[in-house]
Parts: structure tokens; C-alpha cells; sequence
């Protein structure tokens, strides 16, 4: 090292796809290593927490199949709690590590690498203990990809191993290399923060505008409930699909119940019926596969309806075919225009469906790339595409979840003169990282900021761009009624929205209040006609668990009389409480309460009643875990699930706390508007000797009372 040459000295990181390559390696190196330290820790701790499960007799069926038994022999734990605790299932991306038959015996780093093997969980059946493995990893491991053995024959592999959650990262690979092999590709101009050099959208006629204003004004939607009746989109979903067609770049904020997926779905189809002809791919994709079938099963729906309508009002419609490639679940497209297709072989499938069609493909960042490579290596492909696979129009949903460097490799598919849009909520979820890189002081990450979410690095780009950026090159459209929401939550969560100048609206609060008389406090949380409730205990000793809660929420269930199937969800931040409501609800659970689980679980999803335990009391442990347990974005989820009610518990001391960073307070605005917002005193009871009470709105008391 040369001390005068320090100065001088640089990350060699100067454009957005160094940075983000740089972002994805160091973000899974930490990964990694915490791994490690966490898996060098005995089996029986690691059991307790539900990302490890013990197996013994672990036997290869040729062909990487492998059988293997649940022992839960010198663990101390029961089939049924370990079940409820447990984050592995169906699907899940698993590391088989041999072990010990001692269950205090940790496992050596030989063992968590080279003895080990990276599987996927074809089957798990609770029952009979046993579970089906099939190995997924590749032959030339990379940074994301531990290395691992293969099981070709026939054989007993373990007489003792342990099931624990991948560190493996198979898409940041496939993205890492997209970023590598598209060094000079036009979207690293288009995105770069310091002098974004977005094109204009070149506008349609005011004679098109016109047209396709009429369309979507005039459009009649069947509602799901009964497609006898049908309503209209309102003037915000309008505007922003109308107005998306002028933009190179649309960022489309959709809070929570306000038509976001429907309304994404329908400008696709517009962007298809202004500037697309047979032959052209449109892309749509999102973080998960859950968001992918939504969207792509919402437009499948609406298709027929559109191109209806477009034709009675003498608009030239041409052929769209809807595609999901590497779906995970196949039975979700029966009765449906949707063809299904796998990545590896597919050119002649693709070659098919768009040679008459406009063609949709929708999959996650992973399918995509998968397909794009492997549609890039046939010359029956590159004959009409010689430069690579590349896209008119990528449709992003839930961007607010996907990170950045993922979405930076997908864009690198768009023509020059091809379209981008992303649909998501920036104070919803963000996307999962390992490391702090909020605080690091790399040099290109304070610049490129890799480690955010695609569409808050698009917002970035818009507001804090140097120079103006036209709406004509990044438009950000925002909807603003929400259909689903009760006037009360509404209002809660409104003073969130504001912070981007939105001002939620929605349907006027319900006058006609069931006459049915209910007798008994308790009785009326769910029996009664909806609203909002908060239940404060003062108990203060619970850190990631806490029985008074369990014990509250049972009571209401109890109390709640014949609640629809799949009617509840009950939330809470910490595993050790969901695997305490699973195994103490068990009654309850996969019938009137379908979901009982994490915040992140449930992100797009909704029921008629939500119920929130917010687990923590200990004033160490809140103040230990503030930004976990009052994060603004968390809590904005969890309360805006809900269909008809809003049920938070939580303890005094939780809604007492007042974090010491100013950052902190403003992250539980939410938890202070709820207890604000919550005044009117109902009733009180006793919980072994925890004094619990219950608030509700005035307003909405007053309204229960007429």
C-alpha cells in the first residue's frame, strides 16, 4: 500500500450496474456469514425457532430425489409446535446438512458446505414424518450459490441430518450476470442519477387521446361479487392510465384497496391498443409469484370486456396472447386464456404464441432471465431477434418490493423506444436486505443507492434530479379512492398519505347499523357491524412472545359467534407468537382464521377482520427493537388489511414508548394516531391479573348508538 496513492484510490463502481452487482456480492456475503454463525450453534437451539428441522434416515431415490424422516428424538419439542413455529413448507429453498445423532452437537463448516446439499421441498407431510427433497444447485457454485453434492443413485446418504432455510440466492446470480453482459446497454443512461438522459415519450394524437379517454370513461366493469352488477373506474385511475401513454417512465402509487391491480391491468391493455402490433412482447413481472398471477389473472378477466368495448367504439384491436412462464401453480389458469410454459425449452412455444398476437409474458425476475437466456441461445429465436431478446413494454407491480439491481436487469430488455411502468406503494413492505446499508459510507452506494426498491429509485430520480425531468420522461400518477377500507381506517392511515399529497377518499361511513341487539362486551368486537378496536393490557414482561395476547384474542373468538371460512387474519412481527397462536388457536386455524402469520405474508392481501398482537411489553425489548416493532411501513400494512374491522391489541407500555431518534417517532405515527384516535372508553376485565380495556372511536361509538 502506497499512502500517497490513497487519494487516488476508487471502487472501480461508476455506473448503476457496477453498483448494483457490488450491492448484490456484499449484501450476500453478509448473508452468508451470518449464516454461518447462526448454523454453528447446536440443532436443538435452532429447532425452537423454526428454520431448522431434524431428519434422520435420509435415503437418495436416484435421479436427486430424496426421502427423509422428521426426528424429533433429545429435542424436546412436539410434531405439533414445531409444525405451528415452522417457516419451512411446500417449495421452500432448503439447505440438508449432515449432523450429529447428539442434538447437542453443532455441525462443522465442512458440513454446512461440502457435506451438504441445496434442495427445494417437493413434500412435507406432518402426519407420517416424512419429506421429499429434490436437489436444486448448480454444478459451478458462484457467489450466491453454496456448493453442494449431487445424488444420482440409488442410496442411504445420512443416517442424521438437519433441514435449514438457503442462504443461496439463485435470481441475484442471474441478475448479477444480465448486469454483466449488458455493460453498455441504454437503460445505465436512462438511470443515472446524477444525469438521467430519459427520452421524451413521443405523444399520441390528441384524435387518440380522445378515443382512448372515451374507452376507459365509458367502460363497465362486472363486479366480482355478482356480474349482474357493474361499475366504472373513478377519475384518478383515468388520468393515470390515460396520462401513462404520454410517458417513457409512469410510477403509479396505488395505497392500499385502491384499485391499483385492476388499474395496471387496464393500462396494459391500453399501451397495447395505442402503440403495439402482432409480433411485439410485453413483459409483466413482480417480486413474487402471488403478484405475477394476480395481475396476469385480473387482466384475463378484463380482456374480454376491453376488447369488446374497444370494437363497439370502432377501435382497431389487435390479437393479445396472455402467457405465465415457470408458474409455480398451473391449477390457478384452468378456465383461463393463459398459456403456461416452462423457461427451458420454450422457443418454439414463443415463437408460436406471438406470431399472431401481441404477447404478454408474465413471470418473476428469476423466469424471465431464465427464458431470455435460454431464448437467446436458439437461432430460431435470434433469426427476428439478432441482437438479444428485448421488449416494447415491462410492467412492474409491487415495485415497492422489488429491489433495485432486479429490476435494473430486467429493464435492460426494453427497446430504445420501448415503454416502463411501475405499480407500487412505497410505504407498504420494502424489500428484504441483509446488510445496513442505510449507514454504509461506500462512495457509490450514497450515489447509485442500489439497495432501495425499484420504484423509490425511480421517485428518487424524478424529485432529486439536478435537472427538471419532464413528465414525459418519468410521470408519477397516484390513486386516491380506496373501495376497500372502512371510513375509519381511512382515516387512521390518511395522515401517511399526506406525506405524498395524496388525500385518501372512500365511501361514506354506514348510517344503517344492525338493529340486532348483542349482549356482552366481548360479543360486539365481531358480532357488531365493524369499525375499529384497540385492547390495552398492562402487562410488561413479554419479548417475543405473550400469552395475555393469545389468551385476549381467543376470547374474541370465542366471543365472535359463527364467523365466515377464511373470514380473519391475525398478525403479529414475531415468529415465537405466531407458533403460540397457531398451537393455542388450533381450532380456529384453517377455518374462520386462515392466516395466521407475519406482516410479510400478507402484503396485497385482504380479510374482513383483522386482528393485530403486537407481542412486545418489556420497555428493553421495545426499545431494543423500536424500529422493527413501530416500523411506519410494517404497521401501515398490518392495519390496512382489513375488509370490516381493525382489532389491535397491544400493552400500555408499547403505546406509552416514546422513541429517543426523532426518526423513530415519526415511524409510530401510526401507533400514536391509534390510540389517539381511540378515545372513547368501553368496557374493562381481568387477564391473569392483567388489567385489560377497550377503546373504541367516539364517532363510531356514537354510530353504534343510534
Amino acid at each position: 500500500m502506497t499512502i500517497a496513492e490513497l487519494p487516488n484510490f476508487n471502487l472501480g463502481v461508476d455506473d448503476a450496474a457496477q453498483s448494483a452487482i457490488d450491492f448484490l456480492r456484499l449484501d450476500q456475503h453478509v448473508k452468508v456469514t451470518d449464516w454461518i454463525a447462526n448454523h454453528l450453534i447446536p440443532p436443538i437451539y435452532r429447532v425452537t425457532l423454526g428454520r431448522t428441522i431434524p431428519v434422520r434416515n435420509v435415503r437418495s431415490q436416484g435421479n436427486n430425489q430424496l426421502t427423509a424422516e422428521i426426528n424429533l428424538d433429545g429435542y424436546n419439542i412436539t410434531t405439533e409446535v414445531l409444525q405451528a413455529n415452522c417457516t419451512i413448507d411446500i417449495n421452500s429453498f432448503i439447505r440438508l446438512i449432515p449432523s450429529s445423532e447428539d442434538s447437542h452437537q453443532g455441525q462443522t463448516i465442512s458440513q454446512l458446505f461440502s457435506g451438504g446439499s441445496t434442495c427445494v421441498v417437493e413434500a412435507i407431510n406432518w402426519n407420517s414424518g416424512t419429506i421429499n427433497l429434490a436437489v436444486r444447485q448448480t454444478n459451478s457454485p458462484n457467489h450466491y450459490q453454496l456448493r453442494g453434492r449431487f445424488h444420482r443413485t440409488q442410496e442411504d446418504v445420512y443416517p442424521f441430518a438437519t433441514i435449514d432455510e438457503s442462504p443461496s440466492d439463485f435470481v441475484a446470480g442471474r441478475v448479477d450476470q444480465k448486469l454483466q453482459n449488458t455493460q453498455e446497454n441504454h437503460i445505465f443512461q436512462w438511470l443515472a442519477p446524477q444525469n438521467p438522459q430519459i427520452p421524451e415519450q413521443i405523444t399520441i394524437s390528441n384524435d387518440d387521446h380522445n378515443k382512448y379517454g372515451q374507452l376507459i370513461r365509458t367502460l363497465q366493469i362486472p363486479k366480482k361479487e355478482t356480474q349482474d352488477d357493474r361499475y366504472q373506474l373513478d377519475d384518478n385511475q383515468v388520468k393515470a392510465i390515460i396520462n401513462g401513454l404520454n410517458t417513457r417512465v409512469q410510477l403509479l402509487q396505488g395505497p392500499p384497496g385502491t384499485g391499483k391491480t385492476e388499474t395496471t391491468a387496464i393500462a396494459t391493455f391500453l399501451r397495447i391498443l395505442a402503440r403495439r402490433t402482432n409480433g411485439d412482447i410485453v413483459l409483466i413481472t413482480a417480486h413474487t409469484h402471488t403478484a405475477v398471477d394476480n395481475l396476469l389473472l385480473r387482466l384475463d378477466s378484463l380482456l374480454p370486456i376491453l376488447q369488446q368495448h374497444a370494437l363497439n367504439l370502432n377501435l382497431n384491436v389487435p390479437s393479445i396472447q396472455l402467457s405465465r412462464v415457470d408458474s409455480r401453480n398451473n391449477e390457478a389458469f384452468v378456465n383461463t386464456q393463459i398459456t403456461t410454459f416452462g423457461s427451458k425449452p420454450c422457443v418454439t412455444q414463443v415463437n408460436q404464441m406471438r406470431s399472431n398476437s401481441v404477447l404478454i409474458i408474465a413471470g418473476t425476475t428469476s423466469a424471465i432471465l431464465k427464458m431470455v437466456n435460454e431464448l437467446n441461445t436458439r437461432q430460431k429465436f435470434l433469426r427476428d431477434y439478432p441482437q438479444g431478446f428485448v421488449t416494447t413494454t415491462l410492467i412492474v407491480d409491487e415495485a415497492s418490493m422489488m429491489v433495485f439491481p432486479h429490476f435494473l436487469a430486467l429493464a435492460t430488455l426494453v427497446e430504445n423506444d420501448g415503454e416502463i411502468m411501475l405499480a407500487g406503494d412505497h410505504r407498504q413492505l420494502a424489500p428484504i436486505i441483509t446488510h445496513d446499508w442505510d449507514n454504509e459510507d461506500r462512495p457509490p452506494v450514497l450515489l447509485y443507492q442500489p439497495y432501495v426498491s425499484a420504484y423509490q429509485a425511480i421517485q428518487n430520480l424524478k424529485e432529486n434530479s439536478d435537472v427538471e425531468i419532464p413528465n414525459e420522461s418519468i410521470l408519477r400518477s397516484a390513486l386516491n379512492y380506496t373501495f376497500r377500507l372502512p371510513p375509519i381506517i381511512r382515516e387512521l392511515i390518511a395522515r401517511l398519505y399526506r406525506k405524498d399529497n395524496i388525500e385518501l377518499q372512500g365511501k361514506e361511513k354506514d348510517r344503517d347499523i344492525e338493529n340486532n341487539e348483542i349482549t356482552g362486551a366481548w360479543e360486539r368486537l365481531l358480532q357488531g357491524s365493524g369499525g375499529l378496536y384497540l385492547i390495552i393490557h398492562n402487562e410488561r414482561e413479554s419479548k417475543r412472545s405473550n400469552q395475555i395476547e393469545v389468551d385476549i384474542i381467543k376470547k374474541i373468538l370465542e366471543a365472535g359467534g359463527e364467523l365466515p371460512d377464511s373470514s380473519t387474519a391475525i398478525l403479529t412481527p414475531h415468529r415465537a407468537q405466531r407458533s403460540l397462536l397457531k398451537t393455542e388457536l388450533a381450532n380456529y386455524y384453517e377455518h374462520s382464521v386462515d392466516v395466521i402469520d407475519t406482516v410479510e405474508k400478507v402484503q396485497g392481501g385482504e380479510r374482513d377482520n383483522v386482528i393485530v398482537s403486537a407481542t412486545a411489553s418489556n420497555p428493553s425489548a421495545i426499545g431494543k427493537n423500536v424500529e422493527f416493532i413501530l416500523s411506519l411501513n410494517r404497521s401501515n400494512v398490518a392495519f390496512s388489511r382489513v375488509k370490516k374491522r381493525l382489532i389491535v391489541v397491544c400493552s400500555k407500555t408499547l403505546l406509552d414508548y416514546i422513541p429517543a431518534e426523532i426518526e423513530n417517532y415519526e415511524e409510530a405515527i401510526l401507533w400514536k394516531s391509534l390510540r389517539s384516535v381511540c378515545s372513547e372508553f368501553i368496557f374493562e376485565d381481568m387477564f391473569q391479573n392483567a388489567k385489560i380495556e377497550v377503546y373504541a372511536p367516539k364517532q363510531d361509538l356514537e354510530n353504534k348508538r343510534q
